[in-house]
């Protein structure tokens, strides 16, 4: 086995999921730069659109279960936090992904396996990959194992300020709002 090879080994192994379809494995990993030219090659783009919503999908589950008294706006910030190529790109260096792209030397030489964008790529393909392969259960799994950091970093939902909570205190009792000098 070649590097890669056992880093895509070491990778199936570290996410628990040993894939059935080892092409879609292989597309999950397949950045857009192999394959320039007159050879076209099956690469991660269309992994990522679905494994983008089945983000989604999963962490707006996992919110709704964890804070069912958070606002919507709340809600919204956290998913943000939980969903951007930053969150996908730690998670992807996490679990070794980085490694196991397949991708031209151009690329690899111009430092495109260690951009965020192109790991938080890569980690929304690799779920996409998972869904397709195993299911939603499979994919949530995924999920509630490797977002745990980024769940640590939300803090939960944020204290409004005492002058908000005053105010609502205020309105929920049929008050006047408060008057400052």
């Amino acid at each position: 086995m070649n590097r890669r090879q056992v880093a895509v080994a070491e990778l199936e192994a570290r996410i628990g999921h040993v894939f059935h379809d080892r092409e879609l494995l292989e597309r999950a990993l397949t950045h857009a730069s192999v394959g320039d030219g007159a050879l076209k090659v099956r690469h991660y783009e269309r992994l990522e659109f679905l494994g983008d919503r089945v983000l989604n999908l999963v962490a707006a589950e996992r919110l709704m279960a964890l804070y069912p008294d958070a606002r919507e706006g709340e809600m919204s910030r956290m998913m943000a936090a939980l969903v951007n190529y930053h969150a996908c790109a730690r998670v992807a260096r996490s679990i070794g992904l980085p490694d196991a792209l397949r991708m031209a030397p151009s690329a690899s030489k111009i430092g495109a396996r260690d951009k965020d964008s192109v790991l938080g790529d890569a980690c929304e393909a690799l779920l996409g990959a998972i869904y397709v392969d195993d299911g939603l259960e499979a994919a949530r799994a995924f999920f509630l194992a490797f977002w745990k950091d980024e769940f640590e970093r939300l803090g939960g939902p944020k204290a409004k300020d005492p002058k908000t909570q005053l105010q609502e205190w205020a309105q929920a009792r049929g008050l006047p709002l408060p008057a400052y000098a």
